[in-house]
Formats: C-alpha cells, structure tokens, sequence
C-alpha cells in the first residue's frame, strides 16, 4: 500500500466534503484505487476509466437488448401511440384510455422493459460527468497529486491538453458519421421491409 503523501490527505479531505454527489463519490473511488494499488496517478485514471466502463457495459446491452425486443412490435406502437395522440386533441378521453391499454399489451406481450434503455442511457451520462467533474475537481485543487502524478510527456495531468481539440474533433465527426451510416441503413431496412 503506498504512503499517504500530502495530495492524497488533499484529495481525502476534498471526497469527505463532497462524499454525497456522484463526482465526490468518483474522487473518492479513485483515491481508493490510487491508495490501495499503490499506482501512480496516471494509471489510476486509467485504471478507473476502464473500470467505470467495464461497470456500464453489461448495462448498455441490457438496454440494448430491451430496445431490440420492442423491434417487432414498432409499428404497432406507433400507430397506437398516433392514435392516442389524434384521440387526445379531440378530447375523447376514454378513448385515449382504451389505446392506453392496448398500447401497454402491446409492450407487455414482448417482455420488455422500455424505461430500462433510458434508464441505462442517463446513468451511462451521470457517471461519465461524475468522473469528468471529479477529474476536474482533483486537477484544481491546491497542491493537486495530478500536477506531477504525470508520465513521460504527460507530466502535469492537471494542465489543460492543447492538442485534445486536434484529437478529439474529428474523433467525434468520425463518430457522427458511423452513426448516421447506421441510423441511415436501419432506416433503408425498415423501407424495404
């Protein structure tokens, strides 16, 4: 285990004043990586990165698997969600109850969980701000352990990153793309169904 050195007292008193937010939850969990592998900074972030990721994937194709079992049954969802909503602007609301109802056999029927996919998609969202607030709340802090916890060119990892822009925008374009191909193809499908 290593020594509590001063920025590990800095960065324990910085998650007990903030133990009740998702961020100081995520400063708390990295100094306990940090502290209890005895691993430099650096690769206590990354540790903990590919921790955090390893924790949300089975919960992402979960939420997949919840979307894809809804597939069959779209359609159908869609016209009665339509329904429901032409129902609605006429006033008819028994008749929006009725829909309602059928609507949830509809769902029911296929066995899934359709608050279980958005369910995923805003922890998945939550804790990836968590840990970019805890990052951040580490990297400001007076005498941070990330201002020489560095490796090779990457010395200071509380210094803002000049070339993050360079790398990372067309990453996300990249990104972008793929993801429109695939929207664009799901909906070619759907067409030709």
């Amino acid at each position: 285990m290593a020594p509590e050195t001063g920025s590990s007292r800095n960065a324990h008193a910085l998650s007990a004043e903030t133990a009740f937010n998702p961020s100081g939850i995520y400063v708390w969990a990295i100094e306990l990586v940090h502290v209890a592998t005895g691993t430099p900074w650096w690769l206590t972030v990354i540790l903990t990165s590919i921790a955090l990721r390893g924790i949300l994937t089975p919960l992402t194709i979960r939420g997949m698997q919840e979307i894809e079992k809804l597939r069959p049954v779209q359609p159908r969802i869609n016209t009665l969600q339509n329904a429901m909503q032409a129902a609605a602007k006429k006033g008819d609301k028994i008749r929006v109850a009725r829909i309602h109802v059928e609507l949830k056999e509809v769902i029911t029927s296929t066995q899934a969980n359709p608050l279980l996919s958005p369910a995923s998609g805003v922890l998945n969202m939550i804790l990836s701000f968590a840990a970019f607030f805890g990052i951040r709340r580490i990297a400001t802090m007076p005498d941070s352990p990330l201002i020489h916890g560095g490796a090779l060119w990457l010395e200071n990892l509380s210094a803002p990153d000049p070339t993050l822009a360079v790398l990372s925008v067309p990453f996300m374009m990249w990104t972008a793309r793929v993801s429109s191909r695939f929207w664009l193809l799901s909906v070619v499908d759907k067409s030709l169904r």
